[in-house]
């Protein structure tokens, strides 16, 4: 069990890490939302188990929206279709969803990178760095819990789509039937894992809680191995260290 003042000072620095990486910054907001879209399209180029369904991400806040959306839908939006416009500062992405299998009919989703992606990868780096490891089992730490966020960055982001256009039954480039019971479900999904802001901090605490476990169990196996193998007693190579 750590100490009072181990566990102050872990707190203290995930703090000061964490204010660090939320500090505002124009220029890492606009890099990190371009990532976030760059890697939205190679994912979701194609929408899981359905081929025929395709979401590309654009730079909502761009002054070219509307040809850039044009150029998603590939031809001339009528004029009925408005350029969406994102509904507060947060917003920066604009999602076009696609049905090969029914050209010309399109969705439109707005959605921001920060909350989604940017939120639980920064608290994630913030408590990695502030945890009392070694250089490398901090850097597997990072490696692993940032691999584990983005699945759920995946996930939300699949439940996400699924909910507001290719598993609604009213639209025409909806990818499944989904009965009532199941729609209902994923509404519920939809709302815990990717409308509740406080979602962004309690699952990277969860990841890094298990890849830590994972780190410590890993390193005291081999540990036991290493003595074995030196014929030494069971923990007398951490005493001699001592």
């Amino acid at each position: 069990m750590l100490e009072p003042k181990a566990l102050a000072r872990f707190a203290l620095f995930s703090a000061v890490f964490y204010t660090l990486l939320m500090w505002p910054w124009a220029a890492r907001d606009q890099a990190y939302a371009a990532a976030f879209r760059a890697a939205g399209d190679a994912v979701f180029s194609r929408f899981w188990f359905w081929p025929e369904g395709i979401a590309s991400f654009l730079d909502l806040q761009s002054p070219t929206l509307r040809k850039d959306m044009e150029a998603v839908v590939g031809g001339r939006l009528p004029a009925s279709v408005t350029t969406p416009t994102p509904a507060d500062i947060v917003q920066d992405t604009l999602v076009v969803l696609k049905n090969k299998n029914v050209p010309g009919s399109v969705g439109f989703l707005r959605t921001s990178s920060r909350p989604i992606g940017y939120w639980p990868a920064a608290a994630l780096v913030a408590v990695t760095l502030a945890t009392p490891m070694h250089g490398r089992r901090k850097l597997a730490a990072l490696v692993m819990g940032l691999f584990q966020v983005h699945l759920f960055i995946v996930l939300r982001i699949s439940l996400f789509l699924l909910h507001g256009g290719f598993g609604q039954p009213d639209k025409k480039y909806r990818l499944v039937e989904l009965s009532p019971t199941l729609q209902s479900w994923i509404g519920r999904l939809n709302e815990v894992f990717m409308e509740n802001p406080s979602v962004s901090y309690i699952v990277p605490i969860f990841v890094w809680l298990f890849t830590a476990f994972l780190i410590h169990t890993w390193c005291a196996r081999s540990e036991r191995r290493r003595e074995k193998a030196e014929g030494l007693p069971a923990h007398s190579g951490r005493s001699a260290r001592a």
